[in-house]
């Protein structure tokens, strides 16, 4: 579990204890801003940690670049991050699944000929 490797029963609990409270008493251990960006659109879809901003092509409302930032959790042993995505083509609606590392995007056409 997180970054420091496997953890005792006991610590798995106390951790989930510590989560249960936080969640019901809309506690945080910390919090941050997360500025927009200039360029960037967004955030244009989130699952989990996980939000994606884009960056729109030729002042249009699709889409060949993408920017994931994940969202740190002290309690879950996840740190903070980024990354960039260049697609293949120009998507217009994109849906993400950050548990399977799923990305789904639409193009706005498909040239048959």
């Amino acid at each position: 579990m997180g970054k420091d490797g496997p953890l005792l029963q006991i610590d798995r609990l106390r951790l989930l204890g510590k989560y249960d409270f936080a969640w019901r008493n809309l506690r945080w251990s910390e919090s941050a801003a997360i500025p927009l960006l200039i360029g960037w659109q967004g955030p244009i879809a989130v699952s989990g940690d996980v939000l994606v901003f884009r960056r729109p092509h030729q002042g249009i409302e699709t889409a060949r670049e993408l920017l994931c930032l994940r969202t740190p959790s002290e309690l879950r042993g996840v740190d903070a991050g980024y990354w960039g995505l260049t697609l293949p083509a120009e998507a217009r609606d994109i849906c993400i699944d950050a548990l399977q590392d799923l990305l789904i995007y639409q193009c706005p056409y498909v040239d048959l000929y």
